[in-house]
């Protein structure tokens, strides 16, 4: 009988006295682009980049780049049976002759207005340079898109050497509000808890009445600390501080004069924009209020 049950116990000691061999990391390196991807004087303050912000200025990219966002391929489709556009957008890359004045559109406009550490921190692994970016069946060509891992920025094609100023202002406008929404939705900066005690949040906020609670807008459903925040920014993003603090007319609701005292009554808005700036300034170096006055 021993013998029996030792001969059923047997396999079970050699399973649990068997040495496994030593696990050994890969040798196959972690995936990077490689640059410099060319042999253009631009290189060198691609690469450059890349040294202080850690992340890749792409001019040769692939679909996947673009079109994968992790679960789905996202790029426009015609399905003629259902005579509807699929996906969410259709990219070009950009054409080499133009990236140098497509370079310094983005620096001049965006990227040199942030400090390293929030370039190292905040952008995304990739800013893919392209000639053609837009959504059909719309044929409107548009500033940037945020994608799953990186922001597809326009113009690296000859319409850059003839973009107004007008066009370049939205172009900054556009870009970094959109750099700003990222950062919020993947909560890679905080909101100040100062300002957030300053307005009630939740309830309806009437046109007539928002000004004097601290909001830049109305809502039917009422606002949140995020959503109040992000209003603040882009507003400051968008204008510059004189127009701010211009005298509005009677019934204007735009943004014009906001901190001026015809429309903030009560102080409140000044009070949210002083603490925004220079938690901003303060926190992160972002002096968010110049990228405005630009």
């Amino acid at each position: 009988m021993k013998y029996i049950l030792f001969s059923l116990l047997f396999p079970l000691f050699c399973v649990g006295c068997y040495n496994e061999d030593v696990l050994v990391a890969t040798e196959r390196p972690e995936f990077k682009y490689s640059l410099p991807q060319g042999a253009h004087e631009y290189d060198d303050k691609i690469v450059d980049w890349f040294k202080r912000g850690d992340f890749y200025i792409l001019y040769k990219f692939e679909p996947k780049d673009v079109y994968f966002d992790g679960s789905y391929w996202i790029e426009t489709t015609w399905d003629s049976a259902s005579h509807i556009y699929n996906g969410n957008i259709l990219v070009e890359v950009a054409e080499e002759e133009f990236v140098e004045e497509q370079l310094m559109l983005i620096e001049e406009m965006f990227l040199e207005f942030y400090p390293d550490t929030i370039l190292r921190r905040c952008m995304p692994m990739k800013l893919l340079l392209c000639s053609s970016l837009k959504r059909e069946p719309s044929s409107k060509q548009m500033h940037v898109y945020s994608g799953y891992d990186y922001l597809a920025v326009n113009w690296g094609n000859e319409q850059i050497r003839s973009l107004s100023n007008k066009e370049k202002l939205l172009f900054k406008n556009e870009v970094n509000k959109t750099f700003f929404k990222r950062i919020y939705d993947k909560e890679l900066m905080a909101i100040s808890e100062d300002f957030t005690v300053l307005s009630p949040y939740g309830n309806r906020v009437e046109k007539e009445n928002m000004y004097e609670q601290g909001f830049l807008k109305d809502s039917y459903v009422g606002l949140d600390e995020k959503t109040d925040w992000m209003s603040y920014i882009e507003v400051i993003l968008e204008y510059p501080y004189t127009f701010l603090c211009e005298e509005p007319e009677d019934g204007d609701y735009s943004m014009k004069g906001i901190l001026h005292p015809k429309k903030d009554s009560r102080g409140l808005i000044n009070l949210k924009y002083e603490i925004l700036t220079k938690y901003l300034f303060d926190t992160y170096g972002v002096d968010i209020q110049k990228i405005g006055d630009k």
